[in-house]
Order: structure tokens, then sequence, then C-alpha cells
């Protein structure tokens, strides 16, 4: 071994070799950190587009909200009047036709429009729950005072976007007023 080290040539060699594998080894290193960031960066972007394609989508709602309850307002501006209390049919199965859950399905045309735009059809759209109607599917009037109203007086829309496996969740509420207005809230926290 001696001789190997007071060889010139072999100490050459040998650092030659050393040099290599660490130069080796940094490269394998930055390119798994590349890789790595790559990887985290088209996540990211398949998250941002997952939320907008949600977003997109709680917007179609409540362009369909409005003019579900406009179309439904009589000469004298008042929502369908059901047993003396102002409300909607959300999704009550024996008129489930005329229900706003029935036209969201019928109208939202959201899938094919991303679809067209980003050529690809790795896209989705789950609308998950429609909750806070009455047990009949009826949304309540939010000036109404009386219990029963306030308990169903807010119409909450869980809706799911996905792009590419990931996904993103945005709670959509929406409430009505017999006088025409409508109120709306896009997001995960308190109205």
């Amino acid at each position: 071994m001696t001789k190997f080290l007071s060889n010139s040539k072999g100490i050459a060699l040998l650092t030659v070799m050393v040099v290599l594998s660490i130069i080796m080894v940094i490269m394998a290193v930055l390119f798994n950190m590349v890789i790595k960031e790559r990887i985290m960066t088209h996540n990211y972007v398949h998250q941002k587009q997952a939320y907008y394609i949600a977003e997109a989508a709680a917007d179609q709602a409540v362009t369909i909200f409005v003019n579900f309850i406009n179309n439904l307002h009589d000469e004298g501006s008042y929502v369908s009047k059901i047993n003396g209390e102002n409300k909607v049919n959300i999704n009550n199965a024996g008129s489930y036709d005329s229900s706003f859950q029935s036209k969201l399905f019928a109208e939202s045309d959201i899938i094919q429009e991303f679809i067209n735009e980003l050529g690809t059809s790795d896209i989705d759209v789950d609308y998950l729950s429609f909750e806070g109607t009455d047990a009949n599917g009826y949304l309540y009037d939010y000036d109404d005072t009386s219990e029963t109203a306030q308990d169903a007086n807010t119409l909450t829309i869980k809706i799911e976007g996905s792009y590419k496996g990931e996904a993103a969740l945005l709670h959509l509420r929406l409430r009505y007023c017999r006088h025409g207005a409508v109120y709306e809230y896009k997001g995960k926290g308190d109205w």
C-alpha cells in the first residue's frame, strides 16, 4: 500500500476518483432537489386549479340560485307561499323537477367549460351536500322570524373541485328574502 501511495500516478488516480465521487453525490442531491421542487410546483398549481374550479362552480351555483329565486317571484314580489310561509323548494322529492337542486344539476356546464379550456378531462366538480333546509327540502325566507324558518333559512352547499388528483373544498351559503334580495358567502369560515 505504501508503494501505491508513494507513486504519484496512484495518488492522482485516487484523488480524481474521490473528487468525482464527491461531485456525483452533489449532483445526485441537486438533481433530487430539482425533481422534488418540480413535483411540489405541479401539486401547488393543481391545487390552485382545483380551487378555481370549485370557486367557478360556486359562482355558477349563485347565478342559478338568483335566477331560480327571481323566476319564482309572482307579481306581488313574493316567493312561493306554502301554508302561509315563504319558502322555496331546494330539493323536494315530490316536485324535484322544479327544485333548485334539479336546476343546478341540469344547468351546470362548468366541467365541460374547463375541459375545453384546459384540454384535459381530469377535472371534476362534486356538490357533496345540501344542508340547511327543513325535512321536506324547503329553504325559508331569511326575514321570517318563526322558529322553523330560523333553523332552515341558510342553504349550505359543499362543493369539491378536483384537477389532476388534487381537490379543493369550498362552502357556499345562500339565503333569500321574499323582497328579492339574495345573500351569498363563499369560503370555509362563518357567514
